[in-house]
């Protein structure tokens, strides 16, 4: 695919892969990165990557723990965060919500 058609798609994968994100599953397939910056137009931003790098984890076995749960996004998205609500204040601080367990929040301010 050339570069100028994959600037397009915005792409958002969440999922259990079975595989930590400093695998090469997802380092040199898939070209995730776990910095923000420095993003080429068709790189991957893991989110989980700092997570797992400071030790978070999804489960352990033989004591050692591992991050099968990823979320990632292609550069676009994170380039052009302009376009997504995001609350400034209060107890969920960050992205605006839509929902609250079965009630309907609405598209906020």
């Amino acid at each position: 695919m050339c570069y100028k058609k994959a600037s397009r798609y915005k792409i958002i994968g969440m999922g259990d892969f079975n595989d930590n994100p400093t695998d090469n599953s997802f380092k040199k397939i898939l070209r995730t990165k776990g910095e923000r910056e420095n993003l080429d137009m068709v790189d991957l931003y893991n989110l989980m990557e700092k997570l797992f790098k400071i030790g978070f984890g999804s489960l352990t076995y033989r004591g050692r723990w591992s991050l099968f749960d990823q979320f990632y996004m292609t550069s676009n998205l994170v380039r052009d965060n302009k376009k997504y609500r995001f609350s400034k204040t209060g107890k969920y601080k960050g992205v605006c919500r839509s929902f609250s367990g079965i009630s309907v929040l609405g598209q906020g301010s």
